[in-house]
């Protein structure tokens, strides 16, 4: 008689929830470890972008013996919503073809002009954005950039006076007096850019190039100012005022707390340097380079760097 051949015995119940347990929990371990992974590699292509922002005004400084700056008719006749710097920067940084499309001399706002059919604010230049940055568009479809000027480096009036209203400290380390930055006298901004159409040659930043901002990172989300967009020109004065990351987030503000200190809406708080990097944010020097600057940094020393000419010698950052 020919012997039966046993059959195969299947998993139990018990052991298949036993192996889903398993896979579970390593999943849970490595999960951290991947998303640390990923955000590793983002915050190395938002320095990456920062580097190239800071070429490419080295290159323009190269070009013109000067650094570029807000062209708005407020504080230049005739500069009738012409860009933000980044406009002026497109250039340098490989977007010549759509700088081409641009009309600066039409009395058009640039920001509101369209190229390849698109309104140009809403056009995404991805150097322009922090891929860390959750929020990279605003509510009205405008592209924000994660990075600005120092009027003292979103762009930067450096540590310049701010309205008299409450919140951060004012007037401490200053040597710009106009609020805002929004002059055209080159003695009153104490930073390399003014809120409109003034910015400093190599010359004027007598602190030296390498301990002086020029750009750094914000988060326009987290500021009713400098949400704008990448293309306004009369927007996108970052400030050292305030510490490094001061929350001034929508989640950080409790209107009918009316806690101004953390207010999206206060022009003393909201337009400080901020990324959604953890301990920090990175910085563009005068010289170009790029430093991720801690949230711990000394605070008299970062106002010594967002000044040009205060001749303070800058301590450790």
């Amino acid at each position: 008689m020919r012997r039966s051949k046993a059959l195969p015995r299947g998993f139990s119940l018990i052991e298949l929830l036993v192996v889903i347990a398993i896979l579970a929990v390593l999943v849970a371990l490595l999960l951290p470890a991947v998303q640390q992974a990923c955000e590793a590699a983002r915050r190395s292509q938002c320095k990456n972008n920062r580097k190239q922002i800071g070429l490419a005004l080295q290159n323009y400084h190269d070009s013109f013996a000067i650094f570029a700056c807000h062209m708005s008719a407020g504080y230049l006749p005739g500069a009738v919503g012409r860009g933000s710097v980044f406009v002026h920067l497109l250039p340098y940084m490989d977007q010549s073809l759509l700088y081409n499309q641009l009309n600066f001399v039409n009395g058009t706002n640039v920001a509101e002009q369209t190229a390849n059919g698109i309104q140009v604010d809403t056009i995404e230049v991805r150097s322009y954005i922090c891929p860390s940055e959750p929020h990279p568009i605003n509510s009205d479809g405008v592209v924000n950039s994660s990075y600005w000027t120092n009027s003292g480096a979103q762009k930067s009036p450096g540590n310049c006076t701010m309205f008299p209203i409450g919140g951060a400290a004012n007037g401490y380390f200053v040597t710009g007096s106009a609020n805002w930055a929004a002059t055209l006298n080159p003695s009153e901004v104490s930073g390399v850019f003014a809120r409109h159409a003034w910015a400093a040659r190599m010359r004027d930043i007598t602190n030296g190039v390498s301990n002086t901002l020029a750009f750094a990172e914000v988060r326009a989300y987290c500021s009713h100012d400098l949400a704008a967009g990448w293309a306004a020109n009369d927007r996108g004065a970052g400030l050292t005022t305030q510490p490094i990351n001061w929350k001034s987030c929508p989640e950080d503000y409790t209107r009918s707390g009316g806690n101004t200190c953390n207010s999206p809406d206060d022009a003393n708080v909201e337009m400080g340097f901020k990324s959604p990097h953890v301990g920090g944010a990175h910085f563009v020097l005068c010289d170009g380079s790029v430093r991720f600057i801690s949230e711990t940094v000394d605070y008299g020393t970062y106002q010594a760097l967002g000044d040009r000419r205060d001749g303070k010698v800058v301590g450790d950052f």
